[in-house]
């Protein structure tokens, strides 16, 4: 595969922000653990040669031992996230940043 091709097929994503909302870790019933919360972010871009302010909010779950990891997080944590986007489930397009790694302030 070239660079150019690995390029448009990537779904990189780093994303930092404050807890909003966090649930409690569950279960699948294959027992892994799963937990979803919510961060705001904030950041300053340039684009088109302008800067620009930008304030999103972004759904996220974790899996497995790394869910365990963010069950230390609380709302007002600031965190910093990567992962991937994909769909909330197979009726929604809604996007969801499936975390694979976790920065946050000791």
């Amino acid at each position: 595969m070239s660079r150019a091709q690995r390029a448009v097929d990537s779904n990189d994503v780093r994303l930092g922000g404050l807890v909003t909302e966090r649930e409690e870790v569950r279960r699948t019933p294959a027992g892994i653990a799963v937990l979803s919360f919510r961060i705001a972010h904030q950041s300053l871009a340039m684009e088109a040669g302008i800067q620009r302010q930008v304030e999103l909010e972004m759904p996220c779950v974790v899996l497995g031992p790394l869910a365990m990891r963010a069950a230390a997080l609380t709302v007002g944590s600031r965190v910093g996230l990567q992962g991937f986007l994909a769909s909330r489930g197979h009726r929604s397009r809604t996007p969801v940043l499936h975390v694979t790694g976790l920065d946050s302030p000791a």
